[in-house]
């Protein structure tokens, strides 16, 4: 859960209780300009959010497109963040990236 503050709930974004989680991944992780995004489910990722490790939402990526693909990261300061994809069935997979350019 993101909240109005720009904070979220660590356990909410690694969390499911559904038995068919999404699972997302990026590549390279270290990444230096580029980020690749990878899920075990073939469905529509609605958005694509980096937040700082302090939960301050720094970008949207893309709307409603099949994930895949890569994403230019050259607006990113160096340092870790958390990649949170939500999916067409309102479901929520998160994943850490660190970002070295």
């Amino acid at each position: 859960m993101v909240f109005p503050d720009s904070t979220f709930e660590i356990d909410s974004l690694l969390t499911s209780t559904s038995k068919d989680k999404k699972i997302i991944s990026v590549y390279p992780n270290p990444t230096r300009t580029q980020m690749g995004l990878q899920s075990n489910f073939p469905s529509k990722v609605l958005t694509v959010s980096i937040y700082t490790i302090l939960g301050e939402l720094k970008v949207i990526l893309h709307r409603g497109v099949p994930c895949g693909g890569s994403f230019d990261l050259t607006d990113l300061t160096r340092g870790t963040y958390i990649i949170v994809a939500e999916f067409s069935d309102g479901q929520k997979s998160s994943t850490r990236m660190l970002y070295t350019p």
